[in-house]
């Protein structure tokens, strides 16, 4: 392999655009992991009961392979590091397994938490063995593939039947249209962030941008929309900082801060309005925000324990609150709420400190090194932020979202401290 040259913050020295390089064994795995994650078989397949019984036993095949992986490249050192530089991500994984002690489900929680355990570790191996170059090519293929895909079979294959609330928007090969939404707004920042940085041929970067924006739009979820003018509103904050050298560290903390508090506290004061509102109420969410303050009051300190109290529909564990038998109720539709309603208000915390803290490490690191990954690091984070206001898909198993969640926030991390200690990346075999 050619030697690359490098620049600050691990960008590649390019001319007008910087044109495709490998991506090695390691890469392509990474692919592979993001496109597993993103894909959802319901209403695809007939028998799900097989079809998730091999996609469990191919996700604990990956799992371990990664394992295996970071092992053979980097003995115990990525764990070492992972337990010293991540540790409210290493609290929070700690207490998903302990809540077996105190879950109405002690198996189903167990089990539950162990593959929050090992899809954590696959965001890792991602942030391992994809230094930020890596990482964005890694990032352009997955998000092409997943946004090219999913227009097609919306317009080649007829629409699976997954009652009336889903043919409201297109879900594309995900499990969602509000998830597939939040998809597609993340791929047009990253296509928006590249194309305008010249990392990318500007008519193909403006191609992938519209196909992005168009698969946002089709979606038709309010949150992810929202969420992409935030993001951009900030970005072109920060296009502009940067190119006036203006300091952006404290602006964005300040940013951060008022978002998670947002995403924390707003819905305990909405949640009251659920009985005023009824079916007119416009966010679709306060029955549920409303529920989850139930679940608050009568185990405010350790919620019911991981996976038991969302997502169970009629089989559901808690009967006297009947919000968590309908059918919106897969998640509490806030990320906090979710953590604090299955594992306590003190565990709330440690994630919005979490939050707070990836979120803070992008700024310092795009303040220090105004790279490409750096840019796309904070539009990623803010629009997660604002997404996690209406919808849970941090901390869950086998999340698209969580896995690049983890992804990005160790990479930032790395580059912040310098990847001296980690930087056992050789060639790709």
């Amino acid at each position: 392999m050619e030697p690359r040259q490098e620049v600050a913050g691990g960008e590649l020295a390019a001319g007008p655009y910087e044109p495709p390089q490998s991506l090695g064994q390691d890469g392509i795995g990474a692919i592979v992991i993001l496109l597993m994650a993103a894909v959802s078989l319901h209403g695809w397949v007939s028998d799900l009961s097989v079809a998730h019984f091999l996609l469990r036993a191919l996700w604990w095949i990956v799992q371990l392979a990664a394992v295996a992986r970071l092992l053979q490249q980097f003995g115990t050192e990525w764990l070492k590091w992972t337990l010293r530089h991540q540790r409210a991500l290493c609290v929070l994984l700690t207490l998903t397994l302990a809540s077996c002690f105190w879950s109405l489900a002690p198996a189903i929680t167990i089990q539950k938490a162990a593959s929050l355990v090992g899809t954590t570790v696959l965001g890792v191996f991602i942030a391992y063995t994809c230094p930020p170059p890596r990482l964005m090519r890694v990032l352009h293929w997955t998000f092409a593939l997943l946004i090219v895909s999913s227009i097609g079979v919306v317009l080649l294959l007829p629409a699976p039947v997954a009652g009336a609330l889903e043919q409201l928007g297109w879900r594309g090969i995900m499990g969602s249209k509000n998830g597939f939404g939040a998809a597609a707004v993340f791929a047009t920042i990253f296509f928006v962030v590249i194309t305008l940085r010249r990392r990318i041929h500007p008519v193909w970067g403006a191609t992938l941008c519209t196909l992005c924006l168009f698969a946002a739009v089709e979606a038709r979820s309010r949150t992810s929309l929202v969420a992409l003018g935030v993001s951009l509103a900030v970005l072109a904050y920060l296009a502009s900082a940067s190119v006036n050298r203006r300091p952006t560290r404290a602006t964005l903390r300040r940013l951060s801060l008022g978002l998670i508090l947002v995403v924390a506290v707003v819905p305990l004061l909405l949640a009251p309005l659920t009985t005023i509102l009824g079916n007119d109420d416009p966010l679709k969410r306060t029955h549920l925000w409303a529920g989850a303050l139930t679940i608050l009051r009568e185990r405010p300190l350790t919620g019911y324990g991981y996976a038991v109290v969302w997502g169970r529909s009629d089989a559901t564990l808690l009967p006297h609150i009947a919000v968590t038998a309908h059918r919106s109720a897969g998640s509490a539709h806030n990320d906090i709420l979710n953590v604090a309603t299955e594992l306590g208000i003190p565990a709330a915390i440690v994630a919005c400190v979490y939050l707070f803290g990836a979120l803070s490490n992008a700024a310092r690191l795009f303040e220090r090194e105004p790279s490409t990954f750096s840019f796309f690091a904070v539009g990623f984070l803010v629009g997660t932020a604002v997404i996690a206001f209406a919808e849970a898909y941090l901390f869950r198993i086998h999340s698209f979202f969580w896995i690049l969640f983890v992804a990005l926030t160790v990479t930032a991390k790395h580059e912040l401290d310098g990847r001296v200690s980690v930087a056992r990346i050789g060639t790709d075999t």
